[in-house]
């Protein structure tokens, strides 16, 4: 029932699993809908959430509510919340990414997002 052959590996990396990964060749519709997943998720989200957690921070030091730093003043906090506001947008757009490489038809990745949506993990 164990049988050591079913999932061959070579140098440890399982044939069918991140091997196959580094040798997949994106398709021109799959490229350019994870660049306008990009630019979208930019504009959409993370340059709003970005700049809106930035003015927080900025005007909570400003007030009072924040403590600024001695030396740099309200500059590091103000650079973290506009970091931290990118990657939440970042992460926040990656359902409607999902969503528009699943919409493609004849999509490996699409099919693959697909199955694992329906709980199937149709991997080969």
């Amino acid at each position: 029932m164990n049988d050591s052959n079913a999932y061959p590996q070579e140098d440890g990396v399982a044939a069918g699993g991140a091997r196959l990964a580094a040798q997949y060749k994106f398709s021109q519709d799959e490229l350019r809908v994870l660049k306008e997943c990009n630019t979208e998720s930019f504009y959409q989200r993370s340059l709003p959430l970005g700049t809106t957690f930035g003015l927080a921070a900025f005007f909570g030091v400003q007030g009072g509510h924040l403590k600024p730093n001695p030396r740099f003043g309200a500059f590091p906090k103000v650079t973290l919340a506009v970091i931290v506001g990118y990657f939440l947008g970042k992460l926040s757009y990656q359902q409607a990414c999902a969503e528009k490489l699943m919409a493609l038809p004849g999509s490996y990745i699409g099919q693959l997002l697909r199955d694992k949506k329906e709980g199937r993990f149709g991997y080969v």
